[in-house]
């Protein structure tokens, strides 16, 4: 069992309820493990994040995939500290 409980509509803030209902459709149901478990609870942070991870997985950056990675790994160490 999870420290944090799994995240539903009516538990996340009521101004982000429109960000939690797009993400969930966009991911097809709310994610129950994982780092998007838990970033869920705030959908906005969530939905920022995606678009983060899309950037950096995407065709719109010039970087070699190893320097990518390696950028993603700190940037996730930096926001855990």
């Amino acid at each position: 069992m999870s420290r944090i409980p799994t995240a539903s509509r009516e538990s996340v803030p009521q101004d982000q309820v429109d960000s939690f209902d797009t993400l969930v459709a966009s991911r097809g149901s709310v994610p129950d493990i994982g780092p998007v478990a838990i970033m869920i609870n705030s959908p906005e942070l969530a939905t920022r994040g995606e678009h983060f991870r899309a950037y950096f997985r995407g065709d719109e950056i010039t970087l070699e995939a190893p320097v990518r990675e390696l950028a993603m790994i700190l940037t996730v160490r930096e926001l855990d500290c």
